[in-house]
């Protein structure tokens, strides 16, 4: 109903406690007090909520609820729900956290994607094969000297090292196809075909042009023109950085080359390796092609049996 005042007259007809129209006074300024905070009494303030109890009779409460573009808000029972009425789409839902039940299918996610957990950031998909794979080699992590390329959807990991290095390859399990020339392995245990690793390698040094150093297996360090002594079905290696002295495994001191089993023989800045027949004679020499006077012995052995 509409605001209506007391008429207190202007008179007062009591001298105990407060005359007739001070309470008057008073209580129209209760009333005008109350009415400002609640409304005119037709239209109520926002926020009012009009019944008690169970809150099934509740009224005006959703328009604390801003809703936007197709985003709906009902109420029934005292109970408010907020649905979806737009397209499917989710451009008008902006929350810090949202709990889906169900698969989430997306076409983009905004930002780096830096604090996904659980979720591929490849930046292409394309191919369920995997072979339009682009950008995945982000989660591999190379470390120095090691190089990661993606080709085709196949991932390769190289070592780019010097020498053939594999100071930065650790593994516990490493199986190679193929010959591997990665040059010395060290391991406690070997699996598999052994044939082509190496016996001895020895380095090759000279003294002056009148003898070789050998430094390398049987104690030796820079040992000038030692007698070397070769197993018949092993392999071993000779490396010669020298230049200046052709390194060459000969029948004999001044005879032709031995070329069997024997490759990059007279070899002067490289590795000779010689694969040691069975058939080889019981003894060989080595000797600088520049240099008659530089030279050794080489004994096969066991001795070459014959029936």
């Amino acid at each position: 109903m509409a605001f209506q005042g007391i008429a207190t007259g202007s008179v007062p007809n009591d001298n105990t406690g407060d005359t007739l129209l001070a309470g008057g006074i008073k209580i129209n300024s209760n009333f005008t007090e109350l009415y400002t905070l609640l409304g005119n009494g037709s239209t109520l303030a926002v926020g009012v909520v009009t019944n008690t109890g169970d809150a099934s009779g509740v009224t005006g409460i959703t328009t604390l609820i801003q809703g936007g573009n197709n985003i709906s808000v009902t109420t029934n029972a005292g109970i408010s729900t907020i649905s979806y009425t737009g397209a499917a789409n989710t451009s008008n839902i902006n929350a810090n956290t949202v709990n889906v039940s169900g698969i989430v299918t997306a076409t983009s996610f905004n930002g780096s994607g830096a604090s996904l957990t659980g979720v591929l950031t490849a930046l292409n998909l394309n191919g369920a094969d995997g072979s339009g794979l682009t950008g995945i080699t982000t989660l591999i992590q190379a470390g120095s000297n090691i190089t990661v390329t993606t080709t085709a959807g196949i991932t390769t990991i190289t070592s780019s090292a010097g020498g053939g290095s594999t100071a930065n390859v650790s593994t516990n399990t490493l199986v190679v196809t193929g010959v591997s020339t990665v040059g010395v392995v060290t391991g406690a245990t070997y699996f598999g075909d052994a044939s082509d690793i190496t016996s001895g390698k020895w380095t090759l040094g000279a003294v002056g042009s009148s003898h070789y150093q050998f430094t390398g297996p049987g104690g030796l360090s820079a040992t000038a023109d030692p007698v070397i002594y070769l197993a018949r079905g092993q392999s071993y290696e000779f490396v010669n950085n020298m230049g200046a002295h052709p390194f060459e495994i000969r029948s004999s001191n001044g005879g032709s080359a031995f070329s069997t089993g024997v490759t990059n023989n007279a070899v002067s800045n490289g590795t000779l390796r010689f694969d040691v027949p069975y058939s080889a004679p019981n003894s060989l020499y080595y000797q600088c092609t520049s240099h008659a006077g530089m030279g050794g012995t080489i004994v096969v052995y066991p001795n070459l049996f014959t029936v």
